[in-house]
């Protein structure tokens, strides 16, 4: 530390003080990186947001007893024994949690045996839902595609059967309804609620508030020397230090663990600098991590790493984002990662130094691979206060000095090419002790390096030589002094003009040879006599030779990179020595060839790679590939197994990605008739385009795990692949998507016997032109959760409009369940021309059943349409179809609508459905009128059988008034039921009834609109304003039950009893099924007043819920005083 260590320590408090408030006010960072820091944070979160274990993953073996917290123990226990609702709170790192785990476990084991304990960090889940949902989940119940009533309902009915349930809410930050979670007051729930907040615990309604105090000295001690490690014979100074620690640690226990477990096994003067930071500021825990890394002297060897890794990104720029890339080939060539003969050892070991310094919040890594130092420790390190390095800068010069030897690593930004000299070296620098120089050179023409600069670097270890200008590309040439540099292990050259390069072949050390954007006459074959662990030739201009004729002969390479590289004039095919062929590329273990992601070893997608390399070497790299696309393979190739992959224990294991394009050649992926295998295991993505020659996935026996692990797969423009596509004995399990586009000759997808593996399967999209399943006729999808659509054409089709074919042409049976995402269910009515079923069934974010149709008649043959849950629906159909000559669904019989709360409209108009027979709609809260428009005096002719129940905002039937109307809207209309529809009015003219229900109807004002109907049956209750008109007297009516119907001038006929049976006889309708559960028992009710001779007048008082009249009230009380009177007088 500098000499006032006082000030220095409050620097690193406020480092890290900055990093825990996410840099918003202490420094300025890069907001994507940021972002990547906090979302990397909750990811990697040291425990998860919930248990949801027994008891069990409760008990801890670091649990101290402490006698300081014995009652607060005792008195948590007993609260728990005894309340059904406790608040624990007291600071935050007091020990809270930990405290409520160890009382929870000792209950279990003497007192209380709970069934369900149930662990939920608040702080961690993002709203309500969320914790509903990880209740239901221990509790065993699905709350999939309820509301947030329905969720509170169903946990509530799943505690009623006397389970003991311990619900603990940790971290309470804000005010949580525990009975809107769905725990109720109740002797078998126990809820601890865990909080900073005393007034939060009481606000939740916590019967008892218990505060957990700090630790006494004594205890605070204890707990410090059991994680440290001292002990009696640990000397004074040590032990007066620990104390002094303790003792600036409050008594958080917290705090102590995590400060004790850093500290262990540390020397004294690290104890003197933690000291000395807890007191200048307050204790962070973020702090202490970071600190430990960058300033200890560790003698751990992956500490040592971490510290040369940082003062590695602490060379760069503020705000620099290295990628992982540089990192790699800097630390690997100046040999502060150790010595390996594998490149791939190497870069494992700079990632999991990387990972320490991200999980220490020094870095920051972003979506891309890059690398970011935090800005604070960043100007610590350049400021010499961690003392890895002596730092000095001249200008934009930085010198970076090693303690022990003073070795050199330069750092020039933005240097101006006059500059490029010998005397560029600040004073103080010796030339033969510089090991690292990255230069980033500001140029406008040519530049041109003295043949003096690099004469003394013999010890030049790594160098990288960049210009700044991108476009275009400034000529550099490289001086013949550059064979000097007997050392250097590392060059990176980036955005030049270089043209010949074969000075290059004389640094026999180079390890790692990286060229980026730079333009080269050709590539030398001196290059071949180095021993290259590491070549990367990305966006190059090569003027002339095909560089693979190179790259082939160099025999060392484990790693590869060509990507988007340029040969401006290539000399046929590769032309490499059949001896050299024999040994080309086996040390080679990691190659992108166009493509791959950091995370992928082996990627080929180079088109007309098999004209750039050799057989052999085409062969091996196409063998142990991860990602592989072949395009346009000039070799007459017909198969990829056996005739470039041979037949071997597992062909092509490790690939993940195929893509063929414009082989035309190939038949198909793979030919077993003379061996099987595994063979793609582990494929995941598949991508067949324009194979003209293809006609199978696989000829012959189907090989071991075929394709087992694929979760896509898209083939277009293959006009010659026929048959069946997956054949039997093919396991598709993981299967989620699946293209089809253009495939003439293809006839079925799947074999029967593999359709029950598509569990996963999510996206089914056939392109025009294409008969899918043409003896399809029942098509069920269920749980399909990321199922957006069905089926997607391609409108963009020339002839789609004018010869559409029929994806299903037979389906006859469409159902669909619990797709939650899915948007539309038929966009085109050609596609199911023949469909006469659909059931759709919780599908919450369907808006539209049927988006577009081309076709006048829309589902022709549908005969019954059931939608029930889904509660986005919005419209049946989009169109307003008023207009067409020839109605939508000329044969739909049955309509059943329910939980659709957001319809608004049944149908747009009474000519869609002119021969529906039955309609039934139930809880739809967004209707307000069932039928918006007219365009028949006759509205619909064969309706028999209209059930509205639970609509609350139904104000109408139809929108006109047809009151004075010549015809009968619904002529054969028998059975008419409307229950708890509040805010209905008036019912339509229907003079063919028979059967009349109606219940819970307010605002109803008249019973019957038009004439006298023929009604038989009449069920009437709670309609508080409904009366009959003068005119109607209802004469046909042989039984009538009417309850709690102040105003209609009516008499019950029959009991309740007796009109369900008339009603379940004539009718073939049982009102037990029919009614809500509430009023069925109301009616029920009735009966015990209502007695066998109903014929008499019924004395409405004696109802239940019935209103009484202030006249009914006064002759009832003159009939009771009379009656007292009379037996007054027999008593005497």
């Amino acid at each position: 530390m500098s000499s006032d260590s006082s000030n220095n320590s409050k620097k690193v408090i406020n480092l890290v003080a900055a990093l825990r408030r996410g840099f918003k006010r202490t420094v300025i960072v890069d907001d994507e990186i940021e972002k990547q820091h906090k979302s990397s944070a909750i990811e990697n979160a040291e425990r998860p947001p919930h248990l949801l274990v027994g008891v069990e993953s409760l008990r801890s073996q670091d649990f101290i007893p402490f006698k300081s917290r014995s009652l607060i123990y005792n008195q948590l226990f007993e609260s728990l024994e005894c309340n059904y609702r406790i608040g624990l709170y007291g600071v935050k790192g007091i020990g809270k949690t930990t405290l409520a785990k160890e009382v929870i476990v000792k209950l279990h084991d003497e007192s209380i045996k709970f069934d369900h304990v149930i662990f939920i960090t608040v702080s961690k889940v993002s709203h309500m839902k969320e914790i509903q949902d990880i209740i239901a989940g221990e509790l065993g119940v699905s709350l999939k595609g309820e509301n947030e009533w329905e969720r509170t309902e169903t946990i509530m009915k799943r505690l009623k059967n006397g389970e003991k349930i311990l619900l603990i809410l940790d971290d309470v930050k804000e005010n949580i309804d525990v009975q809107e979670l769905g725990f109720p007051f109740r002797d078998n729930c126990r809820v601890l609620v865990i909080s900073y907040s005393k007034i939060l615990c009481n606000s939740m309604g916590c019967k008892r508030l218990i505060q957990l105090e700090k630790l006494s000295k004594r205890d605070a001690w204890m707990l410090f020397k059991k994680h440290v490690g001292l002990n009696d014979n640990s000397s004074l100074d040590v032990q007066h230090m620990g104390r002094k620690i303790t003792k600036a640690c409050e008594g958080l226990p917290t705090k102590i663990v995590v400060i004790a477990s850093v500290l262990k096994g540390r020397p004294l003067e690290d104890w003197v600098k933690i000291f000395i930071t807890l007191e200048n500021d307050r204790y962070d825990e973020g702090l202490i991590k970071a600190y430990a890394i960058v300033k200890f002297s560790h003698d751990d060897f992956n500490v040592k790493k971490a510290q040369s890794l940082c003062f590695l990104l602490c060379m760069f720029p503020q705000n620099r984002q290295v990628s992982i890339e540089m990192l790699i080939r800097l630390g690997i060539g100046i040999g502060i990662f150790g010595e390996a003969e594998k490149y791939s050892d190497l870069r494992s070991e700079v990632l999991k130094i990387k990972n320490i310094l991200i999980g220490s919040c020094i870095c920051f890594e972003d979506k891309g691979g890059h690398v970011k130092m935090n800005d604070l420790i960043w100007c610590m390190s350049r400021n010499n206060e961690f003392e890895l390095c002596r730092t000095r800068q001249y200008k934009n010069k930085w010198v970076f000095s090693t303690l022990e030897n003073n070795i050199h690593y330069l750092y020039y930004n933005d240097l101006w090419v006059e500059e490029l000299e010998m005397d560029f070296l600040p004073n103080g620098c010796e030339c033969t002790k510089v090991e690292m120089l990255l230069i980033n050179v500001e140029a406008s023409n040519y530049v041109e390096v003295l043949h003096a600069f690099f004469e003394k670097m013999t010890r030049l270890k790594v160098m990288s030589l960049s210009s700044n200008n991108l476009y275009p590309t400034i000529a550099l040439k490289l001086p013949s002094s550059l064979q000097s540099l007997t050392n250097i292990r590392s060059l990176i050259l980036s955005h030049w003009k270089l043209g010949d390069i074969s000075i290059l072949g004389v640094l026999q050390s180079l390890d790692t040879l990286d060229f980026d954007d730079c333009s080269i006459y050709e590539f030398p074959k001196a290059i071949s006599t180095l021993k290259l662990r590491l070549l990367s030739l990305k966006k190059c201009q090569i003027e002339r030779n095909n560089p693979f004729e190179v790259i082939e002969r160099c025999l060392s390479l484990q790693e590869l990179y060509y990507k988007d590289n340029k040969v401006l004039i290539l000399d046929g095919i590769n032309k490499v020595e059949e001896n050299v062929q024999s040994g080309t590329f086996l040390t080679l273990n990691r190659y992108h060839l166009q493509g791959g992601k950091d995370s992928t070893s082996k990627c080929v997608c180079l088109p007309n790679i098999d004209a750039l390399i050799s057989e052999a070497a085409f062969k091996y790299l196409i063998r142990g590939a991860e990602i592989l696309h072949l395009k346009e393979m000039k070799r007459g190739w017909r198969n990829l197994i056996p005739e470039i992959v041979p037949m071997e224990d597992e062909c092509m294991g490790d690939l993940v990605e195929l893509s063929l394009e414009s082989c035309l050649k190939v038949e198909c992926l793979v030919n077993t008739q003379h061996n099987r295998s595994l063979v793609f295991s582990k494929l995941e993505e598949l991508k067949l385009s324009s194979m003209d020659s293809l006609k199978e996935l696989c000829i012959g026996d189907i090989p071991s795990d075929f394709l087992e692990s694929l979760k896509s797969i898209s083939i277009e423009h293959c006009a010659h692949l026929q048959g069946i596509l997956f054949k039997k004995n093919t396991n598709l399990s993981h299967l989620k998507s699946v293209k089809l586009f253009d495939c003439q000759q293809l006839t079925f997808i799947f074999q029967i016997s593999i359709v029950q593996s598509l569990a996963l399967l999510e996206e089914l999209r056939i392109g025009e032109f294409l008969r899918y399943l043409p003896e399809l006729e029942v098509l069920e999808i269920q749980d399909c959760n990321e199922l957006k659509q069905i089926i997607e054409k391609d409108t963009d089709l020339k002839n789609h409009l004018l010869s559409p074919k029929p994806c299903f042409p037979k389906l006859e049976v469409l159902v669909v369940k619990d797709c939650c995402n899915l948007k539309c269910l038929i966009h085109e009515s050609s596609d199911v021309p023949k469909v006469k079923t659909i059931r759709i069934e919780r599908c919450a974010m369907l808006q539209v059943m049927f988006t577009a149709s081309n076709n006048l008649r829309y589902l022709p043959e549908l005969k019954n349409l059931e939608i029930k849950q889904c509660w986005g629906l919005e419209k049946i159909t989009k169109e307003d179809h008023t207009n067409f000559l020839q109605p939508c669904f000329p044969k739909l019989e049955l309509l059943v609508v329910k939980d659709c709360y957001s319809l608004k409209h049944l149908i747009n108009a009474s000519s869609d459905v002119p021969n529906i027979q039955k309609i039934r709609i139930e809880r739809c809260a967004m209707l307000q009128v069932m039928f918006p428009s007219s365009n028949d005096s006759r509205f619909l002719p064969e309706l028999k059988y209209l059930e509205i129940k639970q609509c609350r905002g139904l104000k109408k039937i139809t929108e006109e008034d047809h009151t004075n109307s010549l015809q009968p809207l619904f002529p054969k209309l028998a059975v008419l039921v409307v229950n708890d529809c509040s805010y209905l009015k008036s019912i339509i003219n229907v003079p063919n009834l028979e059967l009349l229900i109606i219940i819970h109807a307010n605002e109803l004002q008249v019973l019957m609109e038009g004439g006298e109907p023929r009604l038989k049956v009449l069920i009437c209750s709670q309609l508080s304003r409904a009366t009959l008109k003068e005119r109607i007297l209802l004469k046909n009516v042989r039984h009538c039950f009417v309850h709690n119907c102040p105003k209609l001038s009516l008499k019950p006929t029959a009991t309740f009893k007796e009109i369900r049976e008339k009603v379940l006889h004539e009718f073939d309708i049982d009102l037990q099924i029919l009614l809500s559960e509430l009023h069925y028992k109301e009616l029920v009710q009735v009966d015990e007043i209502v007695q066998s001779n109903v014929a008499q007048t019924v004395s409405w008082s004696y109802l239940p819920h019935t209103k009484i009249g202030h006249h009914t009230m006064c002759w009832l009380f003159v009939f009771a005083t009379v009656f007292i009177c009379g037996m007054l007088v027999v008593a005497r």
